[in-house]
């Protein structure tokens, strides 16, 4: 398990709307299989961090999503399977002993 910390490095302007609001911001890793974990925070919020998450290839991403819930221009994602979390390594242990009696 790990803790993966996501952040918004830049903002871009796109044109909407006048009624429309970014009322807050979804963000998600998403495995290649399985249920994405997702975490919503203020449209003001710059990084988050999704904790104890599994091993595994992650793509991230965060969406501006309006009043109702629904999208605000493209989300920012990263590459597919870009966010890799592997807590366990290979190493080498004794596997075969001999003897000799004296």
């Amino acid at each position: 398990m790990a803790n993966v910390v996501m952040n918004i490095v830049a903002q871009v302007a796109f044109s909407v709307p006048v009624a429309t609001t970014v009322a807050s911001t979804i963000w998600s890793l998403t495995p290649a299989t399985g249920t994405p974990l997702t975490q919503t925070s203020a449209p003001d919020v710059l990084t988050m961090t999704f904790s104890g998450v599994a091993d595994g290839a992650y793509t991230g991403s965060a969406q501006a999503v309006d009043q109702n819930g629904q999208p605000v221009g493209p989300a920012a994602t990263t590459a597919p399977g870009e966010i890799v979390i592997a807590t366990t390594h290979t190493v080498n242990i004794p596997g075969t002993l001999t003897f000799t009696l004296q």
